[in-house]
């Protein structure tokens, strides 16, 4: 249960962290990173999943934020949590990158290694 509870707190700290960078600093850039690492902390957290779309939306970062949905896809080892990572990174790369083939390839490589 600690565990749980110092990943909670990692991921409220760096999510308060990305909002003084975006609030304070105005720098949206550094809330991206930073809110990317509290994912990384806790990848099932919706939220911060909201949250860091939001933020490719305001910096155009749109590749970044399929690589870091595929990266923490691939890292998982329970496949439903795996596979909606997957899915998301594949529709912004369909959708907001505009690159269907790596959707399709991303897509690939996830179902192939949940088997």
């Amino acid at each position: 249960m600690r565990r749980a509870d110092d990943a909670n707190r990692k991921v409220d700290l760096l999510r308060q962290i990305a909002e003084l960078h975006a609030d304070a600093g105005g720098d949206m850039n550094a809330a991206f990173d930073t809110t990317a690492r509290a994912l990384a902390v806790d990848p099932g957290q919706a939220d911060t999943q909201e949250e860091l779309e939001r933020l490719a939306r305001a910096t155009g970062r749109f590749k970044d934020l399929a690589k870091v949905l595929e990266d923490l896809g691939q890292q998982q080892e329970e496949p439903e949590l795996a596979s909606g990572l997957t899915m998301s990174a594949a529709r912004v790369l369909e959708n907001d990158v505009g690159n269907a083939e790596r959707a399709i390839s991303s897509i690939a490589r996830c179902s192939a290694s949940t088997r």
